[in-house]
């Protein structure tokens, strides 16, 4: 089964709780988070939250 893309152009697969990120240049970086570190991201990016951050 191949992952849905991201919109920053990565890789992401939910698997055994956790979330599997592939990114970067060929998608050569990974990291793998908790399900529920994930959630609370994508929380705090759909209520705009994060907007305000330095980048």
């Amino acid at each position: 089964m191949t992952p849905p893309p991201a919109k920053a152009g990565g890789l992401v697969r939910h698997a055994d709780g956790h979330v599997d990120l592939r990114y970067g240049y060929l998608g050569l970086r990974e990291i793998r988070l908790p399900a529920t570190i994930w959630d609370q991201i994508l929380a705090a990016i759909r209520s705009r939250a994060v907007d305000g951050l330095d980048r």
